[in-house]
C-alpha cells in the first residue's frame, strides 16, 4: 500500500475504482459492489505493509510506467507462465509447501481443505506481506492473501499468451490472476490455479506483484 500511495500522490492518480463506482468486496455473505470501497478502504484495515487491492489490472500498469520513470529498471507484470515458475520455485506438488496446504502456511479460507489438510483460520482479510513462509526462492505470499494480476492475457487452452505479455491496454481480452486469496478455499491456492477477469475489474482480493528485468 505505502508503494502504490507514493505514486497516486506523485502523479495525483485516482484509481479505476476511484472514479468509476468503487470496487467489490466481501461483506461475509456475498460480493458486494461499493462506490465507497478502493484501494484506500478495501473493506478492512491496512497498513502501509499491506498488499495494495481494489485496483484494476489498468492501474497496475500506470504504476509500472511511473516505476520504470523513477528508478531507470525495467519493471513489468510477470508473464503468466513466468508467475507459477517463481511460485513453483522447482517443486512439482500443488504447493511449494507440498501435496496440501494449511491455514498456518497461508492466508485463506481455512473452512475449506485440500487433500488430506485440515481446517484453521479464516482471518477474512488481507495481512500485511510476508508474514507467511516463503517459498525455496525466499518468495512470500505466492498462495493466497491476494489474487496477484499477470501480464498476460487469457487463453484456456495455454496457447502460448500465457509466455507473453500484453503490449495493447486496450485489446479488451481478460486478463489472467494467479495465487488465490483470503476469501478462497486452498483449491484456488494451487501453483497451477488460474482466474481471469476483465482488465478494468478490481476488488478487495486482488492486487499485484512486479517482475524486473535484470541486464547481465
Amino acid at each position: 500500500v505505502g508503494q502504490f500511495k507514493r505514486f497516486v500522490e506523485a502523479r495525483g492518480y485516482r484509481t479505476e475504482a476511484e472514479t468509476g463506482g468503487g470496487c467489490y468486496y466481501w461483506t461475509g455473505s456475498e460480493w458486494k459492489q461499493d462506490p465507497d470501497k478502493n484501494w484506500r478502504n478495501p473493506g478492512f484495515p491496512q497498513t502501509d505493509s499491506h498488499p495494495v487491492v481494489g485496483v484494476s489490472w489498468n492501474d497496475a500498469m500506470l504504476y509500472v510506467d511511473w516505476l520504470i520513470d523513477q528508478t531507470g529498471q525495467q519493471y513489468r507484470l510477470p508473464t503468466e507462465a513466468e508467475w507459477e515458475y517463481a511460485c513453483r520455485a522447482g517443486t512439482a506438488t500443488p504447493f511449494y509447501f507440498g501435496e496440501t496446504i494449511s491455514a498456518a502456511q497461508a492466508n485463506y479460507d481455512g473452512n475449506y481443505v485440500y487433500g488430506k489438510g485440515r481446517k484453521g483460520s479464516y482471518r477474512q482479510k488481507a495481512v500485511e506481506v510476508g508474514q507467511f513462509p516463503a517459498n525455496a526462492w525466499g518468495l512470500h505470499d505466492m498462495h493466497g492473501n491476494v489474487w496477484e494480476w499477470t501480464g498476460s492475457e487469457y487463453d484456456e487452452k495455454y496457447g502460448g499468451a500465457e509466455l507473453r505479455a500484453v503490449s495493447d491496454r486496450d485489446s479488451g481480452g481478460p486478463r489472467v490472476l494467479r495465487g488465490g486469496s483470503w476469501s478462497y478455499g486452498p483449491v484456488g491456492l494451487r501453483s497451477a490455479a488460474r482466474f481471469r477477469s476483465d482488465p478494468r475489474d478490481r476488488s478487495s482480493v486482488r492486487g499485484f506483484r512486479l517482475a524486473r528485468t535484470l541486464t547481465l
